[in-house]
């Protein structure tokens, strides 16, 4: 691929936050348990009662996170990857804005649109292509590693450093405070073991 399409705009991680998804803990409780949960009571469950519906299912975890991440390559595809208000939208090479003005009726809908509301750039970066692997961690939760080719982004040559930096500053963002700041660097330099 990276012959054909050339150096990938964006590695992407997503890891599957389980049991932060409240449409999952209901299929599991009705696949396991014959149990349809009401949403206070899945907004209710203990954080070890949905671990345990999430262990005793991998096969329903797994094929649910295989369906979200098809769809989110799927509104990917039909929207493109952008920050944009409604009212003005710019498309970086103009063969494609035919194409894309047909499925962006309501671009506030495409994917992480809601994510960039504090730069907002009105630009869509239609995507071309993807490519991910699935892997699995200690606990069997999936993630996937991929690569995204955006039409339009920026390639580093050397020369255009300070657009490639300011096309990663619109869409890559880090923050962390307190307790998730705390643990993160604990990770990250060992300090956490398993007991």
């Amino acid at each position: 691929m990276i012959r054909q399409l050339g150096i990938p705009t964006f590695h992407i991680t997503l890891t599957a936050a389980d049991a932060r998804w409240p449409e999952l803990i209901s299929v599991l409780g009705k696949v396991l348990h014959q149990k349809s949960y009401s949403d206070i009571e899945i907004s209710e469950m203990s954080s070890a009662a949905r671990t345990r519906l999430i262990q005793s299912d991998p096969v329903t975890v797994v094929r649910y996170f295989d369906n979200r991440i098809r769809l989110l390559m799927a509104e990917m595809r039909k929207f493109g990857f952008f920050k944009s208000s409604v009212d003005s939208i710019s498309f970086p090479h103009s063969d494609n804005e035919a194409s894309f003005q047909n499925n962006t009726s309501n671009p506030v809908d495409a994917p992480f649109a809601n994510n960039f509301t504090n730069r907002p750039v009105n630009v869509v970066y239609p995507l071309v292509d993807f490519y991910y692997r699935v892997e699995f961690q200690h606990r069997g939760a999936p993630h996937i590693h991929g690569v995204l080719w955006l039409n339009g982004a920026p390639v580093f040559d050397g020369t255009n450093g300070v657009d490639c930096s300011k096309f990663i500053d619109n869409f890559v963002s880090a923050s962390a405070s307190g307790e998730g700041l705390r643990y993160a660097t604990n990770v990250e330099t060992g300090g956490i073991s398993e007991t």
